[in-house]
């Protein structure tokens, strides 16, 4: 398969496509989501759906990977068209990576991760022990922190953050591992 052979097949599959979504999508049958019924190793028949594939860019070629971007019409299947396409140019294949770009209005250019201590409005606790106790979701106590009153608290370990509750002389995790930014 040569480069050229790619491109010309990318050009054909641009338009209006009809093809089965993955059984591992989040469509309903029944009322229940298709990747819910796959993991109950549930017997399914998914209909065929139409998407619009509006670009389809070659961008890298080294046999037999094939690096590719795509533009397509919401509610359309990347991963099912990564599956035609490798029908298409040998018979079998895989998809080993997919990135999402964009979606509707929303470009994912130059996007910065969110710091969740910006966006959480919880007082802060010290915990006055081993930080790795909370790192490795140990048990606490309600002596090893700095304020002891009921409520809901932030705690900051290096590089995560937890949410614990303190209720009745009693600490418990609300939320524990949250990478910080």
């Amino acid at each position: 398969m040569d480069e050229e052979s790619i491109k010309d097949l990318f050009k054909n599959l641009l338009g209006e496509i009809e093809y089965l979504p993955p059984r591992y999508s989040a469509k309903k049958i029944a009322g229940k989501r298709a990747y819910d019924l796959a993991r109950e190793d549930k017997e399914f028949e998914l209909k065929m759906i139409k998407s619009t594939i509006y670009d389809l860019k070659l961008l890298h070629y080294i046999h037999p990977f094939i690096t590719f971007e795509i533009a397509i019409s919401e509610g359309g299947y990347v991963r099912s068209i990564a599956q035609i396409i490798s029908e298409k140019l040998c018979s079998f294949g895989t998809l080993s990576a997919l990135e999402r770009i964009s979606e509707g209005k929303f470009i994912y250019q130059n996007e910065v991760a969110l710091n969740p201590l910006k966006f959480i409005n919880l007082p802060k606790n010290i915990y006055t022990k081993d930080i790795d106790d909370i790192k490795l979701g140990k048990k606490l106590k309600i002596d090893d922190f700095l304020h002891k009153e009921d409520g809901e608290y932030v705690v900051e370990c290096d590089t995560m953050l937890s949410i614990i509750s303190i209720k009745d002389g009693s600490v418990s995790y609300k939320l524990n591992g949250v990478k910080l930014c």
